[in-house]
């Protein structure tokens, strides 16, 4: 998907730009946080506060996005074995669960989101950070109802969360920000990335069922 939020992309781009939640009308202030909004832990390491960034809605599935995303799974759920959310910012590759616990298949987890930060690290500029690869809790923050969680939860083998490089290196919000000149360069080793993964993806279920 081009992206998981439609309404606060365009709004991040005709007026505030670095919105972070949807457009949901509320009565003090506007605005869910779609990646708190998965049934998975749902409002626990999150807030309840309509007005925080962070916001969790109502109820797991509140959005009308998420149910969007919740419906693609469950047609696609079968086949799929890599789930990404790519978004900003960090160089990061993470995985669930938010919490701090792994799931059953946490070794393997981790082993492909080692290539798949080694592949982007191989082809990044020299002057951007390594990534750090880990779990979500441990390396970054806990985080509840997240889309990478939801997708652990519904069967799906490896899922991450790719948070993209830093805009020139910033630690502050000017960070979500990206030099139109840097664009090219993010796709492409973003795509490094991403076929590393699907390569180990793909293989450890070619050894699971026995397929050479």
């Amino acid at each position: 998907m081009p992206t998981a939020n439609p309404d606060g992309y365009i709004y991040s781009q005709d007026s505030d730009r670095f919105w972070r939640k949807n457009r949901r009308f509320g009565s003090s202030c506007m605005g869910v946080d779609l990646n708190r909004n998965y049934d998975i832990n749902w409002g626990t390491e999150s807030s309840d506060s309509p007005c925080s960034e962070n916001y969790h809605g109502t109820e797991p599935f509140s959005e009308p996005e998420t149910v969007v995303h919740k419906k693609i799974f469950e047609e696609h759920q079968d086949r799929v074995l890599v789930f990404l959310d790519i978004h900003s910012f960090g160089s990061y590759v993470l995985y669930g669960y938010g919490n701090g616990e792994l799931p059953p298949n946490g070794e393997a987890l981790s082993s492909a989101a080692i290539s798949i930060g080694d592949a982007i690290d191989a082809a990044k500029l020299p002057n951007n950070p390594n990534y750090t690869v880990g779990n979500l809790a441990q390396a970054l923050y806990p985080a509840s109802g997240g889309s990478q969680d939801y997708a652990l939860s519904v069967g799906v083998p490896y899922a991450y969360c790719l948070e993209l490089p830093a805009f020139r290196g910033s630690t502050s919000i000017t960070g979500f920000l990206v030099d139109p000149e840097f664009v090219e360069q993010a796709g492409y080793e973003t795509w490094e990335g991403i076929k590393a993964g699907a390569r180990f993806a793909l293989n450890s279920n070619r050894m699971r069922k026995g397929i050479p």
